[in-house]
């Protein structure tokens, strides 16, 4: 919708609003003046200037009308002289009265008397050889009702006369009421026109036209019965079909009686949410309103020849030439035209009598259902945010914020310069994802059919009416369509029927093994991953979308793959598998880094990224060769890019044992069905006519995608793990698998169980550790690990990407010669690097303090930091959109506030901050900020409103716990969760102690429980104490889970350890204390650097030690390299001894510097301060040690 604003006093406007439809691209918009806009807009590859004019009415001065029609005759002549080949299409109220004339540009259809605006008009039309298209069409009559009931036709399309031709249809719409009250006014005028398209290079379009489904006749029993009752009454297939023929059959007669029964009609609400019960009353307000109309227009012509038959009545007296028939005839006019009117008023009263109530009951009616429709959205977005579902929950965000992200329609092409029209960035994404998965493009994929040679007899894979019911009804909603366009809602609706037919049809394919072509593959669409420039290729990842049709039959296939699935995956991959998850993966890398603390061990955590790791997978290695492959097997794997003593070794393996899947004991049925899938597995991109045709990747989108990478990357990892095994750098620790995660020193005794701690994996996230006694021994370890892990993913065919921010490391070294071997490895710009072996395709590592691991943040020294500024930003990004829709909408009861609070917002914030080790100082205030903001916009008392209530007040009015009793009940129940899952690294690392001491979080769980214990007597009063008796406490929290969720929602506090520290800071100072007082303002303070601090910023009074000390990063005195200016003068303030360096200053043996040097080096450190603040230091960081310069 594109506007031209009002005019200073609010008066006149006009509006354009383009289709999406159109696809139409806006070149530039003009309003000209508020009654002249002007969009210029390319269709079809076809210029078209849309032109919007409200003229003056008929009543308005002659100068008026005079600068408005010299204002459209300068645009239009400007228009034609700038692009003479464009189209002209005006779309205005010329309230012009035209017909009475005669023009070749002015059809013969409702001739009216011409005035002088139809005068203008007129003239405006043939100055420029345009045509009033309304003109020429029957159906395009008045436009404009008067107060009166009078009618005229003062609105117009006007295009070129080339226009005219390929106009088909030219009409008032009646359906559309444009009225705000109940007398109608102006009508909209409709036309369909065809507008060629110029330019050769234009889009293919795609086969099969575009599937509009209503969701509300979806839910219509009667719709439902009538479309079963269709597809029922089709012809069954024959018994020699092939199973393409069949599917596309199949296919045809879903979308035929889907067109047929549930094709988008207007007898449903645009609103989704709108009930039936409340639909059936709403859905008569407006036909009511338009009857009241009609009824009142009918009425006064009645009332009209009533008073003018009663007028003649009045002048006409009855004398003799008047015959008695006569008078008695015109009486009885008179008196019907006086009881049709009545009957009119009486009829108008009653419609007006139901159209109010109708408007007043369905008010109510809405209201409810949009209530009802905020809970449903509440528990959808509880439910994603449980299921860790972001892009759920991001969706729901977009739809409360009503905002519509924009698509990006420009890409780089491979010379660097963008795509220029929607065909060339096609091909040019065609292009990318055909070099991205070494692919073939091809026009068709009639020519890519395989058959089984020698179809398995023997097999068990046979699924029942049953089974592939419950795979219908497990199938996701709100999913994008694929090349079909079934959604899964249409397949859900097909009932019984549509399951007899695909039962059929999957033991047609069962019995060929032969997957359907069109499941083979589907639509590939581009995502970007929000980093780097969204026009380039590289920073986008692909998801086919694939027909819901075959989705059933890949999760029948990922069933039969679970036991071989699970029998293969390392216990440290929590991606994709049941039980698992994120929190898992970042947990044990945080307490990997926790324990290495804890025992006083160096540690090297290598964090891994592979180069399109989908894209590039091998899948042969768990599948074998494809279906129909006629080439020799190793120069087909040769031909996939594998070394030549692989590829012998795998077709060997392939020859003698079969596919990994046929050796993990998968049912060979299945096991080729897998294989005929993913042979020949092709996509296409958009509407193109050709498709790419792939021969490695597991698919992103694919429901076995996953499954295939995470089986082909346990080979590698396994093989990776039992050569670290055999050099002997792994760390190997006792646990008790089945104690208590709060493990002590009596309690350790009995534990045998060792378990090796080598990595934390989530799909293709790898994190891989190593820990040693020395630095010496970390040292050798690292090299170890390097050549074992090229060694093995090389052996795989899997990349790794070594760029910085991609690939990196984090290095703690501790013990003897700690600070040595640090240093050895810090190069001339002061960053540590790890250097890699030369067959490497770089030559350095870098070594990070922090990175982002499986969506949280973390850090050699175990400072959260960077994880709460992360988790701040996300919770605000969901928060801004809906702040003021959601939050501060009166539609919104606070119950529904909550949910969504709770939901979008605190799920975000608080996103496995419970598996933080420790809780205080700067990340426990920056969460608490955005949880206080979210709070008080909940309770209507935002901190600019002027109220003077604190958080705990708002906090504790609105029943709403602290930060930290939220964390507590998160900890206790994931807690709950990690002793029914059993993770055997992150339980061992959690039981370990020293000493007496006690892994951090583990203590933190340790109280979080006494808490609970203390808070719960009632409850759990009877339990003993969990440290001398923990099983009872086991049993509890391990097998009933529910129960202690319930259990440990009860817990709530408003206390933050935070703000009372905050509070006890700010008493008075007690007179035995040491005070430091300001000699200006006199105010007392505890510490020499908190009075430093306040002379600096409130009275600018700053330290002049800094007046005689330059930018070289060398003390001026005793000559030490310090390398910075800031540590320079640190070094001098806190000099002690023999160095007396502040000494020498004071006593003014230094010459003073410059004082516009002076500023000049006090900007450049305020930028250092400002960027160490950003990274959450309180300074700047040394990033090379000192030493002395002579």
């Amino acid at each position: 919708m594109i506007i031209a604003g009002a005019d200073p006093d609010g008066s006149y406007g006009v509006q354009l609003w383009l289709s999406k439809k159109l696809k139409a691209k806006v070149q530039g918009e003009i309003p000209h003046s508020p009654r002249l806009l002007q969009v210029s807009t390319v269709i079809q590859n076809t210029t078209v200037h849309f032109l919007v004019p409200h003229a003056p009415h008929e009543a308005a001065e002659a100068g008026v009308k005079n600068i408005f029609w010299d204002l459209l005759h300068r645009v239009v002549l400007d228009l034609r002289r700038s692009s003479p080949e464009a189209h002209v299409i005006l779309l205005g109220d010329f309230n012009a009265q035209i017909g009475s004339i005669h023009c070749e540009y002015i059809g013969g259809n409702l001739c009216e008397e011409e005035n002088d605006n139809g005068s203008r008009f007129r003239l405006f039309l043939q100055s420029f050889a345009l045509t009033a298209l309304n003109t020429f069409f029957a159906e395009a009559g008045n436009t404009w009702t008067g107060s009166r009931g009078h009618c005229h036709r003062l609105d117009y399309i006007v295009t070129d006369p080339s226009l005219l031709e390929t106009c088909n249809r030219c009409w008032v719409e009646k359906g559309i009421d444009l009225a705000t009250g109940l007398r109608k006014d102006h009508s909209v005028v409709a036309a369909s026109i065809n507008i060629a398209q110029t330019s050769p290079c234009q889009c293919f379009v795609s086969e099969q036209p575009r599937l509009k489904l209503s969701r509300q006749a979806m839910r219509d029993p009667d719709c439902i019965y009538g479309f079963q009752q269709q597809l029922m009454a089709t012809q069954p297939p024959s018994a020699n079909e092939q199973v393409d023929a069949y599917h596309s059959r199949l296919v045809h007669d879903l979308q035929a009686a889907a067109q047929t029964y549930f094709g988008y009609i207007d007898a449903y609400p645009s609103k989704e949410w709108i009930s039936s019960a409340t639909w059936s009353i709403l859905r008569w307000v407006s036909p009511f309103c338009r009857a009241v109309h009609a009824l009142r227009k009918s009425r006064r012509l009645y009332l009209q020849k009533f008073a003018f038959l009663a007028w003649i009545g009045s002048k006409t007296q009855c004398t003799s030439s008047v015959s008695n028939t006569t008078c008695y005839e015109h009486v009885s006019c008179v008196v019907g035209f006086e009881c049709c009117a009545k009957h009119h008023w009486r009829t108008e009263a009653w419609y007006m009598f139901v159209f109010e109530w109708a408007q007043r009951t369905s008010k109510h009616m809405v209201r409810h259902d949009r209530n009802c429709y905020h809970e449903q959205l509440a528990h959808e977005a509880q439910t994603a945010a449980d299921s860790n579902d972001s892009r759920r929950t991001y969706a729901i965000v977009k739809r409360l914020a009503g905002r519509t992200p924009k698509s990006l329609k420009g890409v780089f092409l491979k010379d660097g310069t963008v795509a220029k029209s929607d065909h060339e960035r096609k091909l040019r994404w065609q292009e990318h994802f055909a070099d991205l998965f070494d692919a073939n493009v091809v026009d068709s994929v009639d020519n890519l059919k395989t058959s089984s040679i020698c179809p398995v007899s023997d097999h068990d894979f046979r699924p029942t009416l049953m089974d592939i019911h419950k795979a219908i009804r497990k199938l996701p909603s709100d999913k994008g369509l694929g090349p079909d366009l079934l959604s899964a809602e249409l397949l859900k609706t097909a009932g019984s029927v549509f399951e007899h037919r695909y039962h059929d049809l999957l033991l047609r394919i069962i019995d060929d093994e032969y997957a359907p072509m069109q499941w083979r593959g589907g639509r590939l669409v581009d995502l970007w991953k929000s980093k780097g420039s969204p026009l380039d290729c590289a920073m986008s990842r692909g998801l086919l979308i694939s027909d819901h049709m075959s989705k059933p039959f890949s999760a029948l296939l990922k069933d039969g793959l679970e036991d071989a699935y699970s029998k293969l995956l390392p216990q440290e991959q929590f991606g994709c598998t049941a039980g698992g998850g994120t929190d898992f993966a970042n947990h044990l890398t945080r307490s990997f880094i926790d324990y290495c603390k804890l025992q006083n061990l160096s540690m090297f955590v290598l964090f891994l990224d592979l180069e399109k790791a989908f894209d590039y997978t091998i899948r042969e290695f768990l599948i074998g060769l494809p279906q129909g492959c006629l080439l020799e097997p190793e120069s087909y794997l040769q031909s996939l890019g594998l070394d030549d003593d692989v590829a012998k070794e795998l077709a060997r393996e392939v020859r003698h044992f079969g596919s990994l899947l046929e050796q993990l004991g998968v049912d060979p049925k299945v096991a080729a069905l897998v294989n005929s899938l993913h042979s020949n597995s092709w996509f296409r991109y958009s509407d193109l006519p050709t498709v790419i045709v792939a021969r490695k990747g597991g698919r992103q989108g694919c429901k076995l995608g996953a499954i295939i990478f995470n089986m082909v990357y346990a080979r590698a990892l396994l093989m990776l793990r039992d050569q670290l095994r055999e050099r002997g750098v792994l760390l190997v620790l006792r646990f008790k698998p089945c104690g208590p995660i709060w493990q002590d020193d009596s309690s350790t005794q009995d534990a045998h169980v060792e378990q090796e701690i080598v990595e934390a994996t989530y799909v293709d996230d790898e994190a891989l550790f190593l820990s040693a006694s020395s630095p010496s021994l970390l040292d050798k370890a690292i090299d170890v690990l390097f050549d074992c892990l090229l060694q093995c993913f090389k052996r795989f065919s899997l990349k790794i990407n070594w760029a910085p921010g991609k690939s990196e490391a984090m290095l703690a070294y501790r013990g003897k010669h700690a600070v040595k071997h640090r240093e050895a490895r810090r190069r001339d710009d002061g960053k540590l690097w790890v250097k890699l072996p030369d067959h490497a395709n770089t030559p350095y590592l870098t070594v990070t303090r922090s990175f982002k691991h499986v969506g949280g943040f973390v850090s050699t020294d175990g400072s959260h930091n960077a994880d709460a500024s992360h988790r701040v930003k996300r919770a605000m990004a969901a928060y801004a959109p809906i702040a003021s829709s959601v939050f501060g909408s009166p539609h919104f009861a606070v119950t529904h506030q909550r949910k969504f609070a709770n939901s979008l917002v605190f799920s975000r914030l608080f996103y496995n901050v419970h598996l933080w080790s420790n809780l205080t100082g700067r990340p426990l205030q920056m969460l608490e900020g955005v949880y206080a903001r979210v709070v008080r916009a909940i309770g209507g008392c935002r901190r600019f409103s002027g109220g003077g209530d604190t958080d705990y007040q708002v906090r504790v009015a609105l029943e709403f716990p602290s930060v930290e009793c939220l964390l507590s009940r998160r900890r206790l129940v994931y807690a709950s969760r990690l002793l029914r899952r059993q993770p055997a690294s992150l339980i061992a690392l959690l039981q370990q102690t020293s000493g007496h001491q006690r892994m951090p979080w583990t203590r933190l769980l340790l109280d979080n429980m006494y808490l609970l214990w203390r808070l719960n007597p009632e409850r759990l009063g009877t339990l003993p104490d969990p440290t001398s008796e923990p099983n009872p406490w086991i049993v509890v929290m391990r097998d009933y889970p529910t129960g202690w969720k319930q259990l440990v929602s009860t817990m709530c506090f408003y206390d933050s350890s935070r703000q009372s520290a905050a509070a006890l800071t700010s008493l008075p100072l007690q007179p035995s204390l040491p005070m430091h007082s300001c000699e200006v303002c006199g105010v007392c303070f505890r510490t020499v650097r908190a009075l430093n601090s306040h002379r600096r910023r409130k009275h600018n009074i700053r330290d002049q030690i800094r007046c005689f000390v330059d930018e070289s990063g060398i003390c001026p005195v005793c000559e030490t390299m310090l390398h910075t200016r800031l540590r320079v003068i640190r070094h001098i303030k806190r000099a002690k001894g023999s160095n007396m360096c502040h000494a020498t200053i004071v006593q003014g043996q230094i010459p003073r510097l410059a004082c516009d040097r002076i500023e000049h080096l006090d900007a450049i450190d305020t930028k250092s301060r400002r960027e160490a603040h950003q990274m959450f230091f309180s300074h700047p960081r040394a990033n090379l040690p000192a030493r002395r310069h002579r």
